[in-house]
């Protein structure tokens, strides 16, 4: 239930949480820094044809033809078959914009490979999941 006096106590309890997350963060030690197998900078370094708005379109089509409230199994094999597909491609996508300050190319890019895994693992999902949960449904061939 959104309003009445679940907005309030969001506000009161978030403000109260905040401060005592504030105060406990001083406290910790910092923690030791971790190298990352992730670095901003193979986004620049990518080199291909491949178009991020196209390819951001694809997935947008794949998903909302294949998993979409009502499922069947052969058109989420299919979806996770394409979608493993485009994340190949998108290794080939080429920022336009090569600036390193306020680039919205770089920012859409890196979302849309966060909206390829996401895609992946909606699909997956639905697949391990045989019966009809909520609003989506699995049909069953028969």
């Amino acid at each position: 239930r959104l309003g009445g006096n679940s907005l309030l106590e969001a506000v009161v309890f978030g403000k109260k949480a905040g401060k005592n997350a504030h105060k406990n963060a001083l406290e910790v030690e910092k923690p030791k820094e971790v190298e990352s197998t992730f670095s901003i900078n193979s986004y620049f370094e990518q080199k291909g044809e491949e178009n991020l708005y196209r390819l951001r379109d694809e997935v947008g089509e794949i998903l909302n033809k294949n998993v979409g409230i009502i499922r069947e199994e052969s058109q989420l094999k299919e979806a996770l078959e394409q979608l493993n597909s485009l994340k190949n491609r998108a290794k080939n996508i080429s920022l336009q914009d090569r600036g390193k300050i306020y680039n919205t190319n770089l920012h859409e890019l890196i979302e849309f490979r966060f909206q390829i895994d996401l895609g992946i693992e909606i699909a997956k999902s639905a697949l391990e999941r045989k019966e009809s949960v909520g609003a989506h449904f699995l049909e069953q061939k028969r």
